[in-house]
């Protein structure tokens, strides 16, 4: 009988696997491939999101905007019909007053900015008695109180006055817009 010899086994060249272990793992390329076209479909839906936020912001604010116009409107049409006593025989000097009237009481009963609304009671007592009305003061008060702020968003800060003395349930319209 003769003793079996073990053969020598071929020694593996570097860096080669087995034929078995090549077909089930990915390569390098090819997880950067995946990576790549990952970050393309991120990127995309990210920009798509951007657009749905934008959106979403630009109906908030219209939103916001009827909510304010449905407030300031009716105080806005209350101005036609609010009755100026006028003294007078000529109907052309009287019709111009009222509408003179009804105009300046506009714009200290709904100022759009600061300079507006009398700074001192002094300028608030040197108005007509036509004009000083309770709104007017209230605002005049405000303005003085609040004398030493220098503020950049004047106009915003009196549309929020002109808000909050409107009272009522439009005020509790506004509410749920903040």
């Amino acid at each position: 009988m003769r003793a079996k010899v073990p053969t020598p086994t071929p020694p593996r060249a570097l860096g080669r696997r087995p034929k078995a272990a090549a077909s089930t793992a990915f390569t390098l390329v090819e997880l950067l491939v995946v990576m790549v076209i990952l970050t393309i479909l991120a990127s995309l839906s990210l920009a798509g999101m951007a657009g749905a936020r934008q959106r979403a912001k630009i109906e908030k604010t219209k939103s916001t905007i009827q909510k304010i116009n449905s407030v300031v409107r009716p105080m806005y049409d209350s101005y036609r019909t609010r009755r100026i006593t006028v003294s007078g025989t000529n109907r052309v000097t009287n019709a111009t007053t009222v509408l003179t009237t009804k105009r300046g009481l506009m714009a200290r009963e709904m100022p759009e900015s600061w300079d507006e609304v009398p700074s001192t009671l002094a300028a608030y007592n040197a108005l007509s008695p036509s004009y000083q009305t309770a709104t007017t003061r209230t605002y005049t008060n405000y303005r003085i109180a609040n004398s030493g702020t220098a503020s950049t968003h004047s106009s915003a800060e009196c549309l929020y006055l002109i808000v909050s003395r409107s009272g009522g349930p439009s005020i509790k319209r506004m509410a749920s817009v903040a």
